[in-house]
């Protein structure tokens, strides 16, 4: 028997063979996985070349390796390029690349996009009830393991979408949704639909302890709120000194509607000093009402003075572009005369056209008077307007009390409640709290058509109402579906893989916020 040393031979053949087995499938599987880490790797590269072109404010190159991505089925590059477009206003192309990646198995990138478009009436699903549910897979996707991380992070997006709202009855689940997780900025709006009687009535000790809640929690603009439940004593007893401490409270906090409120509050006390400096401040952030006021202020002290005028000019300009509709008439004034700036009858009544669709009183009447006095002189009027509004802002005159907001406490009668009593029917306020408040008490209000100005009746009787806050304000108003023509929402986050590239997130979020458009 010769087997064992055919065996022999065999052996080594075997082993060779099985060998080279060994290798091919080796190689073949380092190869695959060679193939498939470059494959991987090659695709991250493209999304990194797309951040680090946002990071540079270079939008255009950024979507064009986006798109390089997406069509290679990249979900991540889909997510950003659905972001980008919510960020440009072309939500229905948004709306396209976030329902493909959510339609991908255990990704959640366009979630909150998603909920975002429901609320702006896009998509299948729309409202407040979809949004929040998209919401909810969103931060339960990248949260899901830390229960605290998940409400505040969903407390937050419910509180940037309350912008997004399009109907009273989303506003207002909303707003009741980021109340329940314990948001302090939606508790100052749930006691503005309170103070507004927007949800079933009026109830102002309702609003009171929803903004003493906001205000615990850091809301500086509660502040001012509650204080003008007290200055005019809606449905709790008027406490003047009360009220300005809470004004104060919120103006050294910088909350801007404060600050003009003791603007308000220190010019009709004879401390015009302060007064103007409140008003500045108000108006160095942004309140367009301030700037109007200043404007009045200035160009009645000084009308002769063409610096004064040009300053006044640019209020006027600035608080129209920030819609107040008394920076907008007296800017269309002057337009039309040509005080400060060049004069351009059209262009002064395409702002009028513009603005009547708002079914402001003030502004119709501004129409239809200069309708009438087209090629004729209106200096004499601007004047006449000047001077009212100015006895107005120093509390020379009233026309009407309460805060601008709050008509609707005039009509609203209950036996329960005293939603509002005018102060010279107050007789709690004492002789001592009249004289140290000045002017902030209302002795009497008067009649419009008696009043003369420039030695001469009102050109208009709408005239009385130019002065749009001409009281101390709460700040909260009633809801308004605003035009929304894009969404701020925050890029959508990065795996965890990508922590190695060190995109800075922050700067991508503060290009889109100023020049993604």
């Amino acid at each position: 028997m010769k087997l064992p040393g055919i065996l022999s031979k065999i052996r080594p053949r075997y082993l060779i063979i099985v060998g080279c087995l060994t290798c091919f499938v080796s190689g073949t599987y380092l190869l695959t996985r060679g193939i498939s880490e470059y494959v991987r790797m090659t695709r991250e590269e493209i999304i990194v070349a797309g951040l680090h072109a946002l990071e540079h404010n270079n939008l255009h190159r950024a979507v064009g390796f986006f798109k390089i991505a997406d069509r290679d089925d990249n979900i991540l590059a889909t997510d950003y390029l659905a972001w980008i477009e919510c960020r440009r206003g072309n939500f229905e192309k948004a709306l396209d690349y976030a329902r493909r990646s959510i339609l991908t198995e255990d990704h959640f990138g366009a979630y909150e996009m998603m909920g975002d478009l429901a609320l702006l009436g896009y998509g299948s699903a729309t409202g407040a009830g979809s949004a929040i549910y998209y919401f909810g897979e969103a931060v339960n996707a990248y949260y899901g393991g830390n229960a605290a991380d998940v409400k505040i992070e969903l407390r937050s997006i419910l509180e940037r979408a309350l912008d997004l709202c399009q109907t009273r009855g989303d506003y207002l689940r909303i707003i009741n949704e980021a109340n329940r997780l314990g948001s302090p900025m939606a508790s100052l709006y749930r006691g503005d639909v309170e103070y507004m009687g927007e949800d079933k009535s009026l109830s102002p000790r309702s609003a009171l302890k929803s903004w003493e809640t906001a205000r615990k929690g850091n809301v500086v603009a509660a502040s001012a709120r509650q204080a003008t439940l007290s200055f005019y004593g809606y449905g709790i007893p008027r406490d003047y000194e009360k009220a300005i401490a809470l004004y104060q409270e919120g103006a050294d906090n910088n909350d801007r509607v404060a600050l003009y409120d003791m603007g308000l509050i220190n010019l009709r006390m004879d401390k015009l000093k302060e007064g103007k400096d409140c008003l500045r401040r108000a108006a160095n952030l942004g309140y367009g009402p301030a700037m109007s006021a200043l404007g009045i202020l200035a160009i009645y002290n000084d009308p002769d003075d063409d610096t004064v005028i040009r300053y006044a000019v640019n209020m006027f300009k600035n608080a129209h572009r920030l819609g107040d509709p008394t920076g907008s008439a007296f800017y269309v004034l002057m337009l039309f005369e040509g005080i400060g700036l060049m004069n351009d009858e059209s262009e002064a009544l395409s702002v009028l056209y513009e603005l009547r669709g708002k079914h402001i009183d003030s502004i119709t009447g501004l129409f239809n008077y200069l309708t009438f006095k087209i090629n004729d002189s209106v200096y004499d009027t601007f004047d006449q307007m000047v001077e009212l509004c100015y006895k107005q802002l120093i509390g020379e005159i009233y026309f009407d009390d309460g805060a601008p907001e709050g008509a609707i406490y005039k009509k609203e009668k209950s036996t329960a409640v005293t939603y509002f009593k005018p102060p010279f029917e107050d007789d709690t306020i004492s002789s001592q709290v009249k004289r140290s408040i000045g002017r902030n008490y209302v002795g009497h209000l008067e009649d419009p058509t008696t009043i003369m100005m420039q030695s001469r009746p009102l050109d208009f009787p709408e005239m009385s109402m130019i002065l749009v806050k001409y009281n101390p304000t709460s700040g909260a108003d009633r809801f308004v579906p605003r035009l929304v023509t894009s969404i701020n929402a925050a890029a959508p986050p990065l795996p965890k893989e990508y922590a190695i590239y060190n995109i800075d997130m922050d700067r991508i979020n503060h290009f889109a916020d100023v020049g993604a458009k």
